[in-house]
């Protein structure tokens, strides 16, 4: 349980940092009311960089609690296949957003 929140404090602390990776802004949509970037947390398990996609609701300074929605994709498609309607509810409700990647089906036999 310790290791979970560890990954939590680490990806609050990338959702409230920028990110200035120009390429995985490209990749990313335009949402009206939130801005998108891209940031990697370290794995709790192995330590290897995970990227995640985060969304800060417009007018959003870090000094009231704000909820935050963790929108997961499916198993069989990247972290990038939610983002757009996780998005856009974030921004309708001025929610936080974290999209990250999940490194394949959650299986005894998977190594990763």
């Amino acid at each position: 349980m310790a290791e979970v929140g560890v990954f939590a404090a680490v990806l609050v602390l990338a959702i409230l940092s920028t990110c200035d990776d120009d390429a995985g802004a490209a990749r990313l949509p335009s949402v009206p009311g939130i801005a998108l970037s891209e940031a990697s947390v370290p794995s709790p398990v192995d330590g290897v960089a995970q990227p995640v996609v985060v969304g800060l609701p417009g007018g959003h300074d870090g000094s009231t609690a704000t909820p935050l929605l963790v929108g997961l994709h499916m198993w069989s498609a990247g972290y990038l296949q939610m983002v757009e309607p996780y998005a856009k509810e974030a921004s309708r409700r001025g929610w936080l957003l974290a999209c990250p990647h999940f490194r394949g089906p959650n299986l005894t036999p998977n190594p990763n």
